[in-house]
């Protein structure tokens, strides 16, 4: 799969999609700091699974943005070289109207790549940060698999967020955290997504709308790889 730059070590292995939560009381720690710890362990367990070189990060996670940078531009360009898009369920998630426009501009580069084939690409692979009602998953997510056995019995019922915060959990979050790794570098290196056009988030709704009018515009990406 070439890159914007050349080579497969550019491309990121996997964009995480994640809500963040309110930081309501300035005097207590950060809430989004396991979020960002998640995230840190993910990639180190990518890294120990790959041979991506010194300074390549292995994944994208909107934290790693420098202050000045153009922040939807930068979006667009993770999401369209990025090999595989992993939301990070959670209930504020799907309420998330910026969450809801990642997965729209992802899922535009996908369908523009099957040019119409009706077989999967399967090329999203969730997160279950914490657990979320049937009812709240929105139609676009609920035919994709998430309660993976091989993440064990407690990744559906409490989530990776109380896994990875209480002790008696820690052993069963870092075999989640390993199999969710292998998973990604599995489809990664398998499916071989191209990179696409990144897309103007002003011009796409959240994936997340509930409007039976909605249609993707396969048409704004612009020299999507066939």
């Amino acid at each position: 799969m070439p890159s914007a730059s050349g080579s497969d070590d550019y491309c990121p292995y996997f964009f995480l999609s994640y809500a963040r939560t309110p930081w309501n009381d300035p005097t207590s720690p950060d809430p989004n700091m396991w979020a960002r710890r998640f995230y840190a362990e993910l990639c180190n367990e990518i890294l120990q699974h790959t041979s991506l070189p010194h300074g390549v990060h292995p994944g994208f996670m909107d934290a790693d943005m420098q202050t000045g940078v153009e922040w939807d531009q930068r979006l667009a360009r993770e999401l369209a070289t990025c090999r595989v898009f992993v939301p990070l369920y959670s209930r504020r998630y799907f309420h998330s109207v910026q969450c809801g426009k990642e997965w729209a501009a992802f899922e535009l580069r996908r369908r523009a790549y099957m040019n119409g084939r009706n077989d999967l690409l399967d090329v999203i692979v969730p997160a279950y940060w914490s657990p979320v009602p049937e009812y709240e998953i929105p139609d676009i997510a609920k035919p994709i698999q998430y309660a993976d056995p091989s993440m064990g019995p407690h990744y559906v019922e409490h989530g990776l967020y109380t896994m990875m915060k209480i002790r008696r959990f820690r052993d069963h979050y870092k075999m989640a955290v390993y199999h969710l790794a292998r998973r990604i570098i599995e489809v990664a290196e398998r499916v071989r997504l191209p990179p696409g056009s990144p897309v103007d988030y002003s011009s796409i709704k959240s994936a997340f709308t509930r409007d039976p009018e909605r249609r993707f515009q396969i048409t704004i990406i612009a020299g999507a790889a066939h």
